[in-house]
């Protein structure tokens, strides 16, 4: 996965959550090998990855969630606006 600059930094984290689970859902619970780290991590460190880490990043994609809801919902209303006015002026091509 590459982050580029016009690549959205909430849709990385939501990847890298995605990867998360799937590589300790493929790991059954056994040694977790990381590249910069000499020892793997064991049954401690992947039960802090899934108490700790995984659901804080839950909660952050959840209130991502949330707001883009309120955004998009405010946007429509616009649109809406935006429409209703344009009508008032009867169709554009007669």
């Amino acid at each position: 996965m590459f982050l580029f600059q016009n690549d959205d930094a909430f849709l990385v984290l939501e990847n890298a959550v995605k990867e998360i689970n799937r590589i300790l859902r493929a790991s059954g619970k056994g040694p977790l090998h990381r590249t910069w780290v000499d020892l793997p991590y064991g049954e401690e460190e992947i039960c802090l990855l899934e108490d700790e880490l995984l659901p804080i990043a839950q909660a952050v994609l959840d209130r991502i969630e949330e707001i883009d809801l309120k955004i998009q919902v405010e946007q429509e209303r616009k649109w809406v606006e935006e429409y209703e006015v344009d009508q008032a002026f009867g169709p554009a091509f007669s």
